[in-house]
């Protein structure tokens, strides 16, 4: 919270909780409303909740970055929750409780965890912190929703806050909220006016931000216009003016003029169709002539298409036959090509030569020599098409038994090195979730820099902490086993919906040196379970690793 500049950092703060958080409550107009996503299938917003304190100031705000697609930075909106709420609701002891049976906390990731549960019931509404600068255009999507959402949440007056447990927030929350009912601690300035980047802040200005531009635009068009701008409409002529005299007969239409056009699709010319008289006469195009303009007509696109089509096919003759297989040219559909003779998924290399054709037949040759682990039914097909200088390869997908793209080498390293991190910190793996997918996401040249930075904040969380706790709980019977077991599991699935699919063997060597554990008598337990750690360090690790492989896939 230091780097926004939201309040003066001298004398310095002491952050309790910087988490991310889920935020419910009761609208008027929509009924039970939620606010922030911690699990990342829904990661749509990233509300945390900050609460820090020094002598007698508390501050307590809900942090929320909105993206705009058409800005680089998002923008950092704060809703300061005052601090003279009525604290009878709060639990002092500040005890977890358990996300069981409600809905809306487990779709957002909470399910299976120790919580903290604040509940607040204030005598006003709270105020939103937002930049000053105005948006020019109605924001739309995902960042109208979030907003709407915050303007609601801070419209009402009692809201409910869930996030993480942890023994250090407990402790501390506990001191701050005890010297709180023997002196008042007050709301810190805000500093609104170097706030982002010296642009200034302010506060609840939703207008600026483009919230409330479309129901404006509509308030200003609804108005009707002021009698003296409406122009009157134009003047009849004698010639428009249509005749009232009902019993008059009508006028006889003047004979057409035999008129020959050239039968081709160039531009023709206006031309009108009945004489010159005193009035105008009415120009208008034949409609023979403007249906075979129609029927001539083709679409630049599809010429467009068809010369670069043929364009590429032309230039595979070029090509050395070893990039044959890595650069194919395939047929589009279009009016002028006329119906293709494979299917889209079959590649067509046109413009080859039967040298060509028998290079490639060796190469796929060698190819089932060389993979003959793979199906016969995956390797490639070659048959010759009518053309002479056309070959059809339908290839298949060949799946290699190597999935992730990384060497085990990585996996094994962080797997190593979440095993010692347990050793000082239990939670590590929740703690530092973040750095862990960034570790396995790393390159070859930032690999060690993301181990440093890993390293770095294991030690300060540790730090924190109030005291070392033992490495993991010990497993003792069945029902122990299998609460460990399916920890991993919603870990792993909290990463990537289907991981556990992709690693189902780790996590039934994981089950089998839990149940070693189990089994085990006194003196051997200490190996176990520190067999069963490892086991449970490498699945994480591989499920690190396989985000990575996902996303650069």
């Amino acid at each position: 919270m230091d780097d926004y500049g939201l309040v003066s950092s001298s004398p310095p703060w002491k952050w309790v909780v910087e988490k991310p958080c889920f935020v419910s409550w009761n609208s008027k107009e929509e009924g039970p409303v939620c606010l922030g996503q911690l699990s990342p299938l829904n990661s749509t917003s990233r509300l945390t909740i900050n609460i820090g304190w020094r002598a007698d100031e508390l501050l307590i705000a809900l942090h929320l970055p909105v993206s705009i697609r058409a800005s680089k930075h998002p923008r950092d909106m704060f809703m300061i929750i005052p601090c003279d709420f009525d604290t009878s609701a709060l639990d002092m002891t500040f005890t977890p409780i358990q996300a069981y049976g409600r809905v809306d906390l487990e779709s957002a990731g909470l399910a299976d965890c120790n919580l903290f549960h604040l509940s607040f019931r204030l005598a006003m509404p709270c105020d939103v912190i937002m930049p000053r600068a105005k948006r020019q255009k109605p924001v739309k999507g995902t960042p109208k929703e979030l907003m709407s959402r915050l303007k609601s949440l801070s419209e009402t007056t009692s809201f409910d806050i869930y996030f993480r447990f942890d023994t250090f927030a407990q402790l501390e929350l506990r001191k701050i909220f005890a010297s709180n009912s023997m002196k008042r601690l007050n709301t810190p300035t805000l500093l609104l006016d170097s706030m982002y980047d010296g642009r200034g802040g302010g506060v609840n200005l939703w207008l600026n931000q483009g919230l409330d531009l479309e129901s404006e635009d509509k308030r200003c068009h609804s108005h009707p216009e002021s009698p003296q701008n409406l122009l009157p409409p134009p003047p009849y002529t004698r010639d428009t003016m249509p005749s009232l005299d009902l019993n008059k007969p009508p006028e006889p239409l003047e004979p057409l003029v035999e008129v020959e056009v050239p039968f081709s699709d160039v531009s023709v010319a206006s031309l009108p169709i009945h004489k010159e008289s005193d009035g105008e006469g009415v120009p208008e195009t034949p409609f023979w002539v403007r249906m075979r303009r129609i029927l001539d007509y083709r679409s630049p696109s599809v010429e467009h298409s068809s010369r670069a089509h043929f364009k590429r096919a032309a230039s595979v003759d070029s090509l050395p036959d070893s990039n044959l297989r890595r650069k194919q040219v395939r047929t589009g559909r279009s009016p002028s090509l006329g119906p293709p003779v494979h299917e889209a998924s079959a590649p067509v290399l046109a413009g080859l030569g039967s040298e060509s054709t028998v290079a490639r037949r060796e190469l796929i040759s060698q190819d089932k020599k060389t993979n003959h682990n793979a199906s016969p039914s995956l390797a490639p097909a070659i048959h010759e098409t009518s053309g002479p200088a056309c070959v059809a390869v339908e290839t298949a997908r060949i799946t290699t038994q190597q999935g992730a793209g990384s060497p085990p080498a990585r996996t094994e390293e962080i797997a190593t090195w979440l095993f010692g991190a347990w050793s000082v910190l239990p939670s590590a793996h929740h703690d530092l979730r973040d750095q862990l997918l960034a570790f396995g996401a790393a390159s070859e040249e930032l690999f060690a820099q993301a181990r440093v930075e890993c390293t770095t904040r294991l030690a300060f969380a540790a730090a924190r902490a109030p005291k070392l706790q033992d490495t993991a709980t010990c497993t003792t019977d069945v029902a122990d086993a299998e609460e460990q077991v399916r920890e991993v599991v919603q870990w792993i699935n909290n990463v990537k919906p289907d991981a556990d699919i992709s690693i189902l063997h780790d996590l039934v060597v994981l089950a089998q040196t839990a149940m070693k554990v189990v089994d085990s008598d006194p003196d051997s337990k200490a190996e176990k379970m520190n067999e069963f750690l490892m086991c449970k360090a490498r699945c994480i690790a591989h499920a690190c690793v396989l985000e990575a492989s996902a996303a650069t896939g």
